[in-house]
């Protein structure tokens, strides 16, 4: 994140907008969070950084099979440390060269994007309105996700964060891969670990284990787990499928 961060500062600013949206990011303490006007800013950036140094050299089809199956971030990382590297040019105006130049050029795709989004006011901007999952049925056909979806929810991160919530660079922002469990285990007393999943035990809508710990799970909370018979508490029912 460091070297992306100085090349959003670095960036060449073209307007008032990107000179406030560089302050911003001066003042990051470079959390990911859901609330975070910075990370918007910073994710956006990365994005339209990543089109703007590789889409016009590889092509559309090829630019787009990278992104979802390479490693676009790890090569910009790399050629984000040589300021003058060939990529960073715009092949349609050969007056945009350089890393700064091209950065911000992504900067202003970048806040252009997050006004039409979220409007011009840069202090309402959050980067979990942008960054969000739904748990979806697979049942939930058209009317039908409004009772069998779970979500949306806003989520902070991103790829590189410890909480990994990736998205697809090429179809942002929606989460793709998440946190499937968390669990603490106490092996010196079983009864006193903890666990959560997203959604619940229970993929069954209208049970009270359908999306019970989702919200547990989305503030990064947990739930007991017991191991003890005396602790198991009571049977809260039985499910029985029969044949027909």
């Amino acid at each position: 994140m460091g070297r992306f961060r100085d090349a959003i500062l670095s960036a060449t600013p073209r307007t008032d907008l990107q000179r406030q949206a560089q302050t911003v990011i001066r003042q990051w303490d470079g959390a990911l969070g859901a609330d975070s006007a910075a990370a918007a800013i910073y994710e956006l950036w990365l994005v339209h950084m990543l089109q703007r140094s590789f889409a016009d050299k590889l092509g559309e089809p090829l630019y787009t099979a990278w992104l979802q199956n390479g490693r676009p971030t790890q090569a910009l990382f790399e050629l984000s440390a040589r300021p003058d590297d060939a990529w960073f040019v715009e092949l349609g105006d050969p007056s945009i060269h350089g890393r700064d130049a091209l950065a911000g050029v992504a900067l202003g795709d970048a806040l252009l994007e997050l006004s039409r989004r979220f409007g011009t006011d840069m202090a309402t901007w959050r980067w979990g309105d942008a960054h969000t999952i739904t748990f979806a049925h697979p049942l939930a056909i058209g009317p039908l996700a409004l009772l069998l979806n779970v979500g949306p929810l806003r989520r902070p991160g991103d790829e590189t964060s410890v909480n990994k919530e990736t998205y697809d660079y090429a179809k942002p922002f929606a989460v793709i891969t998440h946190p499937s469990e968390r669990m603490i285990v106490d092996l010196a007393d079983l009864d006193g670990s903890l666990s959560v999943v997203p959604i619940g035990e229970s993929g069954q809508p209208g049970s009270k284990f359908f999306g019970d710990q989702t919200a547990l799970w989305a503030g990064g909370e947990y739930k007991r787990m017991r191991f003890s018979r005396d602790q198991l508490g009571r049977l809260e029912g039985t499910l029985i499928f029969r044949p027909r």
